[in-house]
């Protein structure tokens, strides 16, 4: 009977020591903060993006606009 108490009291210490690791450890911590840069680039990259798309397009519109210009002045 003794055995199993001290098996179990021993159980308990290694359970307790291990949850207070787990409450000390700041691997979690670090893996959100990854992900929360990585969040934040994200939507930095979506935003150059769209406004980098909506300039490009106006300056291919711009083009097309000169190219029409031109060809109906040319009477082409």
């Amino acid at each position: 009977m003794l055995k199993l108490i001290v098996a179990a009291e021993l159980l308990k210490n290694r359970t307790v020591a291990s949850a207070k690791s787990f409450l000390n450890g700041e691997s979690g911590a670090t893996a959100i903060e990854y992900g929360l840069i990585a969040a934040l680039i994200s939507v930095a990259i979506v935003t150059v993006l769209g406004t980098v798309g909506t300039d490009l397009g106006n300056t291919f519109q711009a083009v097309a606009n000169k190219l029409t210009q031109a060809s109906a002045s040319t009477g082409s």
